[in-house]
């Protein structure tokens, strides 16, 4: 039943995290591990953000001033 229920957590969200554990005294680590986790994911998003200015900058600029152009 727990298992089945974190799986359907899972599934809608895309993650699941132990509340019982980030209440109780163990939660300090793994809040501190859900810390670290989400650095990575904001970090990713930048480079994320970076690569589609790439993009745009390289191939839809010219492409727009083609367009305009004619």
């Amino acid at each position: 039943m727990w298992a089945s229920n974190v799986l359907k957590e899972y599934m809608r969200k895309g993650f699941a995290i132990n509340d019982d554990l980030l209440k109780n005294n163990g939660g300090e680590i793994y809040f501190d591990e859900l810390l670290d986790w989400i650095r990575d994911i904001r970090s990713s998003e930048k480079v994320f953000g970076e690569k589609c200015l790439i993009f745009i900058q390289q191939v839809l600029n010219p492409l727009l001033l083609i367009y305009l152009k004619n």
